[in-house]
């Protein structure tokens, strides 16, 4: 074998070696998406289930057996959280989850972190600002994270009493 034979193998060689270690790196990156995809739709379940639970009780305490005509008969935006003597999962009412703080850890997966603020708002003009007074809706903010997601899911709702003469 010649000089230049011995360069061709060495070059070939050594693009071989940078192409395996190119589709190495692609696979590792793959997996760590794969892993980061699979966290995400995990703290999507969690946080929307929080949600769908929340929706399915009364819009305020007072509001639960009894309709009411005026904003000033909900509870007040500095008392919003769950009532004396109530602890998830047993709240009854939709502003109860104000202030919760929730750790699961799913089997196979990772930990997750869940935490819900309820703030009263008003809406005009398609515009949503938090309110320090009573009105007829609720808006619902849930963040879920993990130590293992770059990033924190926040998903947000709205919740409005509708009071028929």
């Amino acid at each position: 074998m010649g000089t230049g034979q011995t360069l061709l193998t060495i070059a070939a060689m050594m693009m071989l070696s940078r192409m395996v270690l190119a589709v190495n790196n692609d696979n590792a990156q793959s997996g760590s998406s794969i892993e980061m995809a699979a966290y995400r739709i995990t703290g999507t379940s969690l946080g929307l289930s929080v949600i769908e639970e929340a929706t399915g009780l009364a819009f305020d305490e007072k509001s639960d057996t009894v309709g009411i005509s005026t904003v000033t008969n909900f509870t007040a935006p500095s008392k919003l959280g769950p009532d004396a003597g109530e602890v998830y999962p047993h709240y009854d009412d939709f502003d109860d989850f104000n202030g919760l703080h929730k750790v699961d850890s799913v089997s196979g997966s990772a930990v997750f972190v869940t935490n819900v603020t309820v703030q009263y708002v008003s809406i005009s003009s398609n515009v949503i600002t938090p309110s320090a007074t009573q009105t007829y809706s609720k808006q619902m903010i849930v963040k879920v994270s993990s130590p293992f997601m770059t990033d924190t899911l926040t998903f947000t709702t709205i919740m409005s009493y509708w009071y028929f003469r």
